[in-house]
């Protein structure tokens, strides 16, 4: 860099290059720095409608299409035995009562006849 200086064809060249090597070791946000450098000297130095400004600008948006592409996955979980309390197993039960009317006692503690 310091023979040819920052805006020279050979420097965006190497940092082109390097963008690249970055993308291919999927470290998108190094490989993005690197493109938009090179993207920068291209358009100064040849202008948009250059061969390598175009190819270095493709790069680039193939990089941001990659950071933006993302999926959210989650490792499966193992079946867990659901708890005796939740699964109404658990606790004391409750006894059943007699009917009433039928055979005990009357409405007021008496026993019918």
């Amino acid at each position: 860099l310091e023979a040819v200086g920052e805006v020279h064809m050979d420097t965006a060249l190497l940092y082109n290059n390097m963008g690249v090597c970055y993308d291919m070791l999927d470290r998108v946000t190094e490989a993005a720095e690197s493109y938009e450098r090179a993207g920068d000297v291209f358009r100064f130095e040849f202008g948009l409608t250059h061969p390598r400004t175009a190819v270095v600008m493709r790069n680039l948006s193939k990089v941001r299409q990659r950071r933006l592409d993302f999926r959210v996955t989650f490792a499966p979980r193992a079946a867990t035995a659901c708890p005796a309390a939740i699964a109404g197993g658990a606790g004391k039960k409750k006894k059943k009562k007699g009917k009433k009317g039928k055979g005990g006692k009357g409405a007021k503690g008496k026993k019918k006849k």
